[in-house]
């Protein structure tokens, strides 16, 4: 066990630690550089206004460890994890973590999701532990954030599936899963287009635009009314304002159009007032 009194030599350079315990030890303003702690386990460590750099941490677990204020450049984090630590206002420079796990932690999410892992696979699971420990937290702002970065990232990995040659992705999965992964990116991209996963307001509003102008033109290339007909016709079916408009002289052809383009109004206002509700209910 490393104590208060011996903390001197982990300003050492090129030193490596190996299942060592550091327990209730203040390194605040210290400068520690190019060490590798492997399983090793902090326990009530203090490191404000630390600066850290190229320091492995292999392995290790940090418990009630005050992280924040701390600056770390070209460290690595690999199988860690962390319970009850702070890590506000703590700067990550060409940083990276992988296999790690964060359980009731303050973080910096802004700084810390810039570390993520490149592999869409490790990547994934990195954002799922951050927005698991954001939830723990009830950090309700950063939600949908970090929702969205899952869904984009879980697109990454499905495109990754489909289409990347690298012998990871042809032996982990078989010809059908690749297909399948395939479909379903499509599917995901198609929802971030038509209405941001439901989590943004301003894709919804853009493609509800776009639809009815789509409508129009089928409407349009029946040549029974002028363009500004059909477009008025088209946003009055988008607002359900022509529901059973008797008025309204229409082929056989546009009333079943009309009928789609109002289901498709429907679910667009479904979307839109539940993303509308999470906006306001934060």
């Amino acid at each position: 066990m490393v104590s208060q009194k011996d903390y001197e030599y982990i300003h050492c350079l090129s030193v490596e630690y190996f299942r060592k315990t550091f327990s209730k030890i203040s390194l605040g303003e210290s400068l520690i550089e190019n060490s590798t702690f492997k399983q090793c386990y902090f326990e009530k460590l203090g490191m404000k206004n630390a600066v850290l750099k190229k320091i492995k941490f292999l392995q290790c677990e940090m418990i009630d460890c005050y992280m924040g204020h701390t600056e770390y450049e070209e460290c690595e984090f690999i199988g860690c994890k962390f319970i009850n630590c702070n890590l506000e206002k703590a700067k990550f420079s060409k940083s990276t973590f992988r296999y790690v796990a964060f359980e009731n932690c303050l973080l910096n999410v802004d700084s810390i999701i810039k570390s993520s892992p490149t592999e869409a696979n490790l990547k994934l699971g990195f954002f799922r532990e951050i927005y698991k420990n954001e939830l723990q937290m009830g950090h309700s702002d950063i939600y949908d954030k970090l929702l969205f970065l899952i869904r984009e990232t879980e697109a990454e990995l499905f495109k990754c599936i489909f289409v990347s040659r690298e012998v990871y992705y042809k032996d982990r999965y078989m010809k059908k899963d690749r297909f399948f992964s395939g479909i379903k990116f499509i599917g995901l991209k198609l929802s971030k287009f038509l209405w941001g996963y439901g989590l943004k307001l301003w894709p919804i509003f853009l493609s509800f635009v776009v639809l009815s102008f789509i409508f129009s033109f089928v409407y349009y290339i029946e040549g029974t009314r002028t363009l500004n007909e059909v477009i008025e016709y088209s946003i009055q079916n988008s607002l359900l304002s022509n529901l059973n408009n008797e008025n309204i002289q229409v082929t056989s052809l546009s009333r079943w159009t009309e009928y789609f383009q109002n289901f498709c109004s429907i679910i667009y206002i479904t979307v839109l007032t539940s993303s509308f509700y999470r906006k306001v209910a934060r």
